[in-house]
Formats: structure tokens, sequence, C-alpha cells
């Protein structure tokens, strides 16, 4: 514990962004999970395909930098409606944001 005034100095910090720590599920079965918590079932690998054809066609770097959360909203918009889901697509694009993040 420190005393009042004093600072903790940090000696490292460590990001673990590839599973090498902590191993995590696939992006497209993390995303069928959050459509299945709001009633939607789709089908993992057709999630992965949109997602696949969202990084050809989005900037991630540039998006991510100009637009922050939107952006991943516009992102996951994009795979909902390749999955064909029209039915609230605008409150599933922003919850994936919020539970994802």
């Amino acid at each position: 514990m420190t005393a009042v005034g004093e600072t903790l100095r940090l000696k490292a910090v460590l990001f673990d962004l590839g599973g090498t720590l902590i191993k995590t599920a696939e992006i497209s079965e993390i995303f069928r999970r959050i459509l299945e918590v709001h009633g939607v079932k789709a089908d993992s690998s057709r999630i992965l395909e949109a997602h696949e054809v969202n990084e050809k066609e989005f900037d991630i770097a540039a998006g991510t930098v100009e637009l922050g959360m939107a952006f991943w909203n516009d992102w996951n918009l994009a795979i909902i409606n390749s999955l064909g889901i029209e039915k609230d697509a605008q409150f599933l694009a922003r919850a994936e944001v919020l539970l994802y993040f």
C-alpha cells in the first residue's frame, strides 16, 4: 500500500492481443453469442464469411482512428446486413459494440 502523495512506478505493461496468455472464442463465435442473447440465430461460418468480406472492404486502421466506436458499429451493421437480418439491425450492431468492447 502506498502512502498519500506516493506514486506507483510501473515496471511493465503487458497486452495480450493474440491469445498468447488468455484464449478466447473466435470473433465469429462471440458475435454469434451476442446475437443469440438478443434472440437472433446465426451460423458462425456465415458470420466469419461476412467478417472476411469486411476486412477487404473496410480500412480498419483509418476507420478506428477517424470514427472510433462508430466505425465498429458500421462494421457490425455490414455483417448483420450480410446475414440478412433486418429486424432491429441498428440496435443489434450497437449491442455488438457495447458487449464486445
